[in-house]
């Protein structure tokens, strides 16, 4: 009902009260009390319990306990580190520019055309001082800068130039500098993602300007968006959930991603954006039979299997068909020396360096990310590896159950993954049922944090010379021996798996096998310095010829087999390009890692620094 305040008295004797007329009427002024008073009863609504609850909860600040504002605070900063720092931030961009031109394309391509407008006025409005635009008003007002994924994630800062003068600034000059670069990497970063947001919502406006329904309903509800009576508001739904709707994140949602997995955002909204893209695409008739009129001669024989090539055209992603049409047209050659790992998904390969490595970037678009819940990221090698008999129907279904789990677990913050791994000993990324063994806590830690290069360096631990790791700043590397070499490994223990001798992913890590590991990651990489230190470590820690030369030929690629599986694995598990790759792994292993070309001179420095027999470690080196 609605209640509002009375006087305890008519109101025409307050009236007269208060013109002075008391003694008239006999009211003394202490004699009105205010009273509350019902009046008719509100409009009701019957909603969900869940509703009911956020609308009486809106607005309301939860209760934080110290220990849960310790992670938030913690969660807060290392999100903002891990995505706009120096070394990832142009990498971060592009993915995201990926996923969002992909969706565009999916579901409103016309967007495109409005793309110049809306560079235009949000360049002079977050660049210059020229004020918003009319239209630019009404999308900002409605949430236009703050349905952001940077935003959701970490939180929203004044960076307009119209109010930086609002702040004092008493920062000391290292403070100054780092928010100087995060403040303009931020706004960088907001300006390209508004771009195609603003020119979605533009497109959308002028489409139902002139009818007052939409060409299409993109990633959101049609009904839902038909039930909003203003035009603006449709236009501003259609454009914020075609490119993620991040402000529109789940009560658990946002509770997962401020307290276990920081990026969840993404996770979330891009999952409950594709699926609505695909029903909305297999819902419309006309833009199926469209797509299959242009694809098959079938259309004149029968309508119904037009539709449904066009319905199943519709879903698939043009990006990834693109992408892969692209990098075998153009570098077919670069495309086969690939990990299999990046081939299985979403990438553009961009030619060789100077050292002849291949030079891709990865994880591209929204395909990918959303079919990695259902393990079906990588379909097409599990279709060869089920025809070719490496893997039943029921391995290919347990990969399946498998990949949610994995993709959970490896979107958990640093304080969930990071003490379980520490105290484990073993790093679970990329894949939880494949561990590998941290011999270096520091390493691993400078790792996590992006900075493991510079670690390395600052240490003087086996790598590749810093200089060349500067190029992952925008692309990432693949060298085509080293990539096979490990393809194959994991062929050989899938072999290995299925003739049941199973394989060991971890390592016992004491001064002498961490002496020899990196000794033999040394002469690999060809870093002459630190196979000088590592060598000497290991002649220190007991290490001998015999020891060194039996751990080298463990990592014989075919290492483990017999000579009947390995004609069995060569003939009969392995396909043509596994067969190529094997030829690959086995040049890398007796060039790089058995002969050390690498390092001029390696092999009889080892025979001439290291006993034949192993001896009693030194007291140092215990």
């Amino acid at each position: 009902n609605v209640f509002y305040s009375v006087d305890s008295i008519p109101s025409q004797m307050a009236q007269q009260l208060m013109e002075g007329k008391a003694e008239e009427i006999g009211v003394k002024p202490n004699d009105i009390r205010q009273a509350l008073a019902m009046g008719s009863p509100r409009r009701e609504f019957v909603v969900k319990s869940e509703v009911a609850k956020t609308l009486d909860n809106f607005g309301r600040k939860a209760t934080v306990d110290p220990v849960s504002k310790a992670v938030r605070t913690v969660m807060g900063g290392w999100k903002e580190y891990q995505l706009i720092n120096p070394k990832r931030v142009v990498k971060y961009n592009a993915r995201n520019l990926s996923g969002d031109a992909e969706a565009v394309f999916l579901g409103n391509p016309s967007t495109f055309k409005k793309v110049g407008q809306a560079a235009s006025e949000l360049y002079q409005t977050l660049y210059g001082d020229r004020s918003m635009t009319p239209t630019m008003r009404d999308w900002f007002e409605r949430g236009g800068m703050e349905s952001t994924l940077q935003v959701a994630e970490l939180g929203d800062i004044n960076r307009l130039k119209m109010f930086s003068k609002l702040f004092e600034d008493k920062r000391s000059i290292p403070k100054k500098m780092w928010d100087s670069y995060v403040s303009s990497a931020r706004l960088g970063t907001d300006f390209r993602e508004s771009i195609l947001r603003y020119a979605a919502y533009l497109d959308y406006l002028e489409q139902m300007q002139k009818t007052g329904k939409p060409n299409n309903f993109g990633a959101s509800i049609p009904e839902e968006i038909m039930a909003l009576k203003d035009v603006k508001d449709r236009a501003f739904v259609l454009s914020n959930q075609l490119l993620g709707a991040y402000d529109q994140v789940s009560v658990a949602g946002q509770a997962i991603r401020t307290y276990l997995a920081p990026f969840w955002s993404w996770k979330e909204v891009n999952a409950k954006r594709y699926v609505q893209l695909v029903r909305n695409a297999a819902s419309d008739g006309k833009l199926a039979n469209m797509a299959g009129r242009t694809l098959t001669s079938t259309l004149k024989r029968s309508p119904l299997i037009a539709f449904r090539v066009g319905k199943f055209l519709v879903k698939a992603s043009g990006l990834w068909a693109m992408l892969t049409a692209f990098n075998n047209l153009k570098f077919p050659d670069e495309e086969r020396e690939l990990p299999e790992d990046v081939r299985s998904k979403p990438h553009i390969v961009l030619g060789r360096d100077r050292d002849g490595k291949v030079r891709y970037f990865d994880r591209l678009g929204i395909l990918g990310d959303f079919l990695e819940w259902f393990g079906l990221d990588a379909p097409s090698s599990l279709v060869v590896d089920y025809l070719n008999g490496r893997k039943t129907l029921k391995d290919c279904a347990i990969e399946m159950v498998k990949a949610p789990i994995n993709t959970f677990w490896q979107a958990l913050g640093p304080h969930v993954k990071t003490p379980i791994e520490l105290l484990r000993g073993e790093k679970t990324y990329p894949d939880v049922y494949k561990p590998s063994t941290i011999r270096d806590k520091w390493l691993y830690l400078a790792e996590s944090v992006g900075l493991g290069d510079e670690y390395k360096a600052l240490t003087n631990m086996p790598a590749r010379p810093y200089a060349d790791t500067l190029q992952n700043i925008v692309a990432s590397v693949a060298d085509p021996g080293e990539s096979s070499y490990y393809d194959i490994l994991d062929e050989k223990n899938e072999y290995m798996r299925k003739a049941g001798k199973g394989s060991d992913f971890g390592a016992a890590v004491n001064p002498r096998s961490k002496a020899l590991y990196y000794l033999k990651m040394a002469v690999r990489y060809g870093d002459k310095a630190a196979f000088e230190k590592y060598l000497a470590e290991y002649v220190a820690a007991g290490g001998s010829e015999k020891g060194y030369e039996a751990s080298v030929r463990s990592m014989d690629p075919l290492y483990g087999l017999t000579s009947s599986e390995k004609k069995d694995f060569e003939k009969e598990w392995l396909d043509d390009e596994g067969k190529r790759k094997l030829k690959l792994a086995q040049e890398f292993y007796e060039e790089v890692i058995e002969k050390g070309e690498k390092i001029p001179g390696a092999t009889r420095s080892i025979k001439r620094e290291l006993p034949s027999k192993p001896k009693k470690a030194s007291t140092v080196a215990r």
